[in-house]
């Protein structure tokens, strides 16, 4: 199958090359990508981090969604720059950016259900031990949304109860969902070893 387009999201494989890395579960099954330094990383404070990096640090308490392409002569790291040379004509790198700058685009294509509930995200990772979960699963209707809120459950509420099931939540074309099903079935299997059930 033919590759259009190659997009490059750093924080997305930073943070979860970084995962993959420590992870327990299906260790030698989930092909990691190339690492790139923390250094690579444009102010750092993207969503794509506050999903998968449980030090999120607590003076940030604001995040970036948008996100803008950087053009090639604007310092790609080099091992970007010598992987996107097998795909030079469409290789992209998108760093993420305030939602006021005027390239801003919602390369995700978040909308207001996950924007809501990574806003609980981060009010958890800033406060873990005053957060309290108050919305109602039943009404969210996207697959992110609903996987954010069964990890902020099982953190908050020790309960993983809905999620024990072998039906995928996220949806099969979606990389950034099933990335964060597997980082959820992660901290599933990571409680239950640590109860010993």
């Amino acid at each position: 199958m033919p590759v259009f387009s190659t997009i490059v999201i750093p924080e997305l494989q930073y943070y979860f090359g970084m995962f993959v890395k420590k992870t327990t579960l299906n260790k030698d099954e989930i092909p990691f990508p190339v690492q790139l330094n923390r250094e690579d990383l444009y102010e750092d404070r993207s969503f794509l981090r506050l999903l998968f990096d449980e030090e999120w640090p607590a003076d940030y308490t604001h995040y970036y969604f948008f996100y803008h392409e950087r053009a090639c002569s604007e310092n790609w790291p080099a091992i970007v720059q010598t992987r996107a040379n097998i795909y030079a004509r469409t290789a992209s790198y998108w760093v993420a950016c305030d939602s006021t700058a005027s390239f801003a685009i919602n390369i995700f294509n978040l909308g207001t259900e996950e924007i809501a509930m990574v806003d609980q995200l981060l009010l958890y990772r800033l406060n873990p031990c005053t957060y309290s979960l108050s919305i109602d699963f039943s009404v969210l209707t996207t697959n992110l949304g609903k996987l954010i809120w069964l990890y902020l459950n099982l953190k908050v509420n020790e309960d993983y109860s809905i999620i024990d099931t072998t039906t995928p939540i996220a949806s099969s074309d979606s990389t950034l969902e099933n990335m964060y099903e597997i980082y959820l079935i992660e901290n599933v299997f990571s409680f239950v070893q640590e109860q010993g059930r």
